[in-house]
């Protein structure tokens, strides 16, 4: 059996020292588990934008481990996409680790190595936009607006958890939206703003509402005036569930959209419509 540890050197919460600790602490582990020899563990770093992807797909490893943010971990899930008999687990070490936080995965990397074990699994599902895989959401209007100007603020000097803060307050009160065209369940839609989901909680802690486990959550706003805007993202910060439309399906068409945010990173589209679906047990996760 092989283990393939995928670091992201330029994540918020890397350090040389802690991938080393996290090292000894998995080769111990494994050691212990299977009576795998060194040779059987790798750790590779990533260099640039979709290296976890690449790597991922490429390997064999019987299990790859991702360590780094929401980024590394959509890329490497993608890598592992169709490889049924293998497995995946996060370490977090970016500045918000929503996934970690969805499925239970501690905090802290140092506690999340020492807690993997090969006892217990489940088999997570992965969303897609035409054939960009998600594995949290994907959002339209307001959230793909915040996305794209915190990436693109070079400049930053708040924390990027502040970033999104003031951004959002920002694209809040200054932004106009205009009503998007979405096919869902055989009807037309227009809403404003959407939050296509396929877990319970945004950004990992704020509650969205009740999960149809197995379809497309749908959470949508459909006046474009600010006030309705304000008033569900107050309704989802202060852990009152999301205030607007909700609708489940298995798959959702959008017209004329450009823009949107897939697991934290900004999305462009350049089709006129595109299809969103979900595939159920997509993914073997340990923790």
């Amino acid at each position: 059996m092989k283990i393939l540890l995928i670091v992201n050197p330029i994540a918020t919460g890397y350090s040389k020292g802690k991938v080393e600790k996290i090292k000894k602490i998995l080769n111990l582990k494994f050691d212990k588990m299977l009576n795998l020899k060194f040779d059987n563990f790798e750790t590779v770093l990533t260099a640039s934008s979709l290296d976890g992807y690449h790597i991922s797909k490429a390997s064999d490893a019987d299990i790859v481990i991702a360590a780094g943010g929401d980024g590394l971990v959509n890329e490497v899930v993608a890598g592992m996409y169709g490889k049924k008999d293998k497995f995946f687990s996060v370490l977090p070490l970016g500045a918000v680790n929503v996934f970690c936080k969805e499925y239970g995965i501690d905090d802290n990397p140092i506690k999340a190595a020492k807690n993997i074990t090969l006892s217990k699994f489940i088999e997570i599902p992965v969303g897609f936009i035409d054939d960009k895989l998600f594995v949290l959401f994907a959002g339209f209007g307001f959230d793909a607006e915040v996305v794209k100007l915190v990436e693109s603020n070079k400049k930053r000097i708040l924390p990027k958890k502040l970033s999104y803060v003031f951004t959002g307050l920002k694209v809040l009160l200054t932004k106009k939206f205009g009503l998007m065209d979405i096919s869902a369940k055989g009807y037309d839609h227009n809403p404003a703003h959407l939050i296509v989901s396929i877990v319970s909680s945004y950004a990992g802690k704020y509650p969205l509402g009740k999960l149809d486990s197995g379809k497309l959550n749908l959470f949508a706003i459909f006046k474009t005036k600010r006030k309705y805007l304000f008033k569900s993202l107050l309704s989802i910060f202060t852990n009152r569930g999301f205030v607007g439309s909700r609708m489940q399906a298995d798959y959702i068409k959008i017209n004329d959209v450009t823009l949107a945010q897939i697991d934290g990173e900004s999305y462009s589209i350049d089709k006129k419509s595109v299809f969103i679906s979900i595939k159920e047990k997509a993914v073997k996760l340990i923790y």
